[in-house]
């Protein structure tokens, strides 16, 4: 039986979200917050709001993770609404999604942190 160690697989999305200014550490701390304080679909529709690259960053690692781990299947950057739609559905599903990005989001932002020195 092979296991997937699911923090490495956040650690290693998380980094790939890689901010260019301060106003995008700003975006990944916000998202993070309107996960955690509103839910997942609150948060693709955060980030629908907002344009620029490190949004598109987070969809893109953001489906890659949820392809990678089983809960999407062909999830992109531009089909991730809809994805996340689907995983609503089964609340086992939410939450482990929900836990799964908020850890990325949470790597990227000392991701970010790290990058400044």
């Amino acid at each position: 039986m092979n296991y997937v160690n699911l923090d490495y697989l956040c650690a290693e999305y998380g980094q790939n979200i890689i901010p260019k200014s301060k106003e995008d550490e700003v975006i990944i701390q916000n998202s993070l917050g309107v996960l955690q304080e509103d839910g997942l679909f609150a948060f693709i529709l955060f980030l629908e709001t907002k344009n620029g690259n490190i949004t598109s960053y987070i969809r893109e690692e953001t489906a890659k993770l949820l392809n990678e781990t089983g809960l999407t299947e062909d999830a992109n950057k531009e089909s991730i609404m809809n994805n996340i739609l689907k995983i609503t559905e089964n609340i086992d599903d939410m939450f482990l999604a929900k836990d799964l990005i908020e850890k990325t989001l949470v790597y990227a932002r000392y991701h970010a942190k790290t990058l400044k020195k």
